[in-house]
């Protein structure tokens, strides 16, 4: 077909439901719930573009009030006699998978897949026991994660399907989180642009909801943004529990 005859895409076409060829291996979006007959779109909105007809765009509380996000996503945690055994993201619906984390592959300490247990495999993280460096591998790509600094919270990461050369999950208070919560987390570019906000949640089995807060993100660096984001909660994770035990407080739970 001659490119020029490729039909465009606003969101006035998809509002009528003229929607542009799908990639199967694209993770689903809150726009899947519009619709469970049509195809799977991206993870984020197209710039400039806003939700679908009958669908309302997932939001965040922030210390400045209700924030509309480009994509929300929902984590539950499984566990088991001795720790975590996964993490699925869900859409907001709560049923539709869109990432999964195993921590018992064998294969690394943290392996990512797109979709369930069974989908694609987009990347993985090992953890060091002596140094504060997180092994990542994006696919084919190998990156690391670090921390920025001997008394910080603040982890560098390299993620090369961004536009920034560096990047910092930070820990936040920003994002509808408190004391009890434990506190969140957001991702900033080297410019201070805020991508992403974790929201922690004080649930046993639901660990919080990740919120995309950028548009027309490439899927590619999203999925990057997941595997380094998994890494940064394992990171705080086994923090929480060494400090637990320490105190005399147990392991700190899952």
């Amino acid at each position: 077909m001659d490119p020029k005859q490729l039909p465009s895409y606003s969101s006035t076409s998809a509002q009528e439901d003229v929607r542009p060829e799908y990639t199967p291996s694209r993770p689903p979006s809150y726009r899947t719930v519009a619709s469970t007959t049509q195809p799977t779109l991206p993870n984020t909105r197209p710039r400039n573009a806003g939700p679908p007809a009958g669908i309302h765009a997932p939001l965040i509380s922030t210390s400045r009030g209700p924030l509309a996000v480009a994509a929300q996503y929902n984590l539950y945690v499984e566990s088991g006699f001795t720790g975590r055994k996964s993490v699925t993201f869900t859409l907001p619906d709560k049923r539709t998978p869109a990432y999964f984390v195993d921590y018992r592959s064998g294969r690394a300490d943290l392996l990512i897949r797109r979709g369930n247990s069974s989908g694609p495999v987009i990347g993985s993280a090992k953890f060091h026991h002596f140094t504060s460096r997180v092994d990542l591998e994006y696919g084919q790509q190998k990156a690391e994660m670090r921390k920025d600094g001997a008394f910080t919270r603040r982890h560098v990461v390299d993620m090369p399907a961004g536009p920034d050369k560096s990047y910092y999950w930070k820990g936040t208070s920003d994002y509808n989180s408190s004391f009890f919560t434990g506190g969140s987390l957001k991702l900033e570019g080297a410019s201070g642009t805020v991508f992403v906000a974790f929201a922690r949640s004080r649930g046993q089995s639901k660990d919080g909801q990740l919120n995309i807060l950028m548009e027309g993100l490439d899927e590619q660096f999203l999925d990057q943004i997941v595997v380094s984001f998994m890494a940064m909660v394992e990171v705080e994770r086994r923090k929480r529990k060494s400090a637990a035990a320490a105190s005399g407080g147990g392991g700190g739970g899952a």
